[in-house]
C-alpha cells in the first residue's frame, strides 16, 4: 500500500527532511507563513507535518497548533524538535490526511506542505481540509507543481520515483486549484515561485537516490526542451535542479447560518442572529471584529474597513461598540458613520 512506501521513506529521512534547503528556504517556508495571520486565540492544524517545521513556524503567529502525520519517526522528530526549541503550544499526533478522527469546524486555519504529490487523489487531502475548518477559515496550501506538457512531466516523474518511492504524481496548478473549488474553497491569493537547490543533495536525500544515480543521469540526458516545472542545468559549482512551488491561500468561505456559534477569542461564545446581535455591549463588539478580521484576511488583507462596514450593517450595531477599535483598522469613528450613512456629511464625534 502507498502508506507502507510513505512511512518507509519518510522514516529514512526523518532528520534530513526538516534541514534540508527546499524545507527552510524563505521562498518556500517563508512565504507561506506569510499567509498565516497572527491571531494568538486561533487554532490551527498542520496536516502531513512532517518533522514540524511549518508547525513551529506558525507557533510563532497563533494560540495552538497541532501536527499529524502518517510516519512515526517524523512525529518523534518533530516532538524532539520542538522540545529542543522551547515551543509549547505545539501538539503532534499520528494520522491520516485523508481521513482524520477530528470533528468538523475544528480549527481556525489547516495548513499543508509539499505533502500532495505523495498521496493518491490528493483532494481528499483538500477535503479533509475544508471539513476542519470553521466557516471563513484559512488553508494555505502549497506543493512542487507538473509541467503542463505531457512528455516533460513523464520525464519528471520518472527521476521522482526512481529517487524516492514514495512519491506518488505532482499537479498542474490548474489541477491544484480544482481540488479546492471542489469542495467548495474560494482562491484568495497564488503565487508560482521558482525555487532552485542542489540537485545532488536532493537526489542523495531520497532512498533510492544513491542506487538509481546512474540510470538518474541516462534519463537528464534525454531532459525534453519544454521541462519548465522541473529542469536540471549544471555550473561550476554542481548541477542546479529548479522546479516550480505554488502557494496559495484558500478560504472556507461559508454562509453563517441563524443561530451558528461563532467562537470568540476570547472564547466566549454568542450567537449570530441576522436581526441583530444578542448578549452584551462587549460581546457583540468581539463578534464584529472577529468577523471583520476574518474577512479581511480572506480579501487579501486589503479591505478591513469595508468588511467592518458590511458586517456593521448585518449587525445592525450600534457605531459607539465599534470605537475603540477603529485604530486598528487605520480610521475613527466619524468616519465609519459616514460610510454606515452616506448621505451624512457628518457621522457624529469623532
Amino acid at each position: 500500500m502507498y502508506e507502507d512506501s510513505i512511512r518507509e521513506e519518510f522514516t529514512h529521512q526523518s532528520r534530513s527532511f526538516g534541514t534540508s534547503p527546499a524545507m527552510t528556504s524563505a521562498e518556500t517556508l517563508g512565504a507561506l507563513i506569510e499567509l498565516v495571520p497572527e491571531d494568538a486565540g486561533a487554532d490551527w492544524i498542520d496536516i502531513a507535518c512532517g518533522p514540524g517545521v511549518v508547525s513551529r513556524a506558525v507557533a510563532g503567529k497563533v494560540g495552538s497548533v497541532k501536527g499529524v502525520d502518517l510516519t512515526p519517526a517524523m512525529i518523534e522528530e518533530a516532538e524532539r524538535r520542538a522540545c529542543d526549541e522551547g515551543v509549547e503550544n505545539v501538539a503532534f499526533a499520528l494520522g491520516d490526511a485523508t481521513a482524520l478522527d477530528l470533528d468538523d469546524d475544528s480549527f481556525d486555519g489547516a495548513i499543508t506542505r509539499l505533502s500532495l504529490h505523495h498521496i493518491p487523489a490528493p483532494g481528499r487531502v483538500v477535503a479533509e481540509m475544508a471539513r476542519l475548518v470553521r466557516p471563513e477559515g484559512l488553508i494555505p496550501v502549497s506543493d512542487i507543481v507538473a509541467d503542463r506538457d505531457r512528455d516533460a512531466s513523464a520525464w519528471r516523474e520518472e527521476i521522482e520515483r526512481l529517487r524516492d518511492p514514495s512519491h506518488w504524481a505532482c499537479q498542474t496548478p490548474e489541477g491544484l486549484r480544482a481540488m479546492g473549488e471542489v469542495v467548495g474553497l474560494v482562491l484568495d491569493e497564488e503565487q508560482l515561485i521558482p525555487i532552485e537547490i542542489d540537485f545532488d543533495d536532493w537526489l542523495e536525500r531520497g532512498s533510492g537516490g544513491s542506487a538509481a544515480a546512474d540510470l538518474v543521469a541516462q534519463l537528464l540526458r534525454g531532459q525534453p526542451a519544454t521541462a519548465e516545472s522541473f529542469s536540471v542545468s549544471e555550473n561550476a559549482g554542481g548541477r542546479r535542479l529548479h522546479q516550480r512551488y505554488w502557494l496559495a491561500l484558500l478560504v472556507a468561505r461559508r454562509e453563517i447560518q441563524e443561530g451558528t456559534a461563532l467562537r470568540l477569542r476570547d472564547d466566549d461564545l454568542i450567537q449570530s442572529t441576522p436581526g441583530g446581535a444578542v448578549g452584551t455591549e462587549a460581546q457583540q463588539m468581539a463578534a464584529i471584529v472577529h468577523l471583520a478580521r476574518n474577512q479581511a484576511v480572506g480579501a487579501h488583507r486589503r479591505d478591513g474597513r469595508q468588511a467592518l462596514f458590511e458586517i456593521c450593517r448585518t449587525q445592525r450595531a450600534d457605531d459607539r461598540l465599534v470605537g475603540a477599535h477603529l485604530p486598528s483598522f487605520g480610521m475613527d469613528r466619524a468616519a465609519l458613520v459616514l460610510a454606515l450613512n452616506p448621505g451624512s456629511s457628518q457621522g457624529g464625534d469623532a
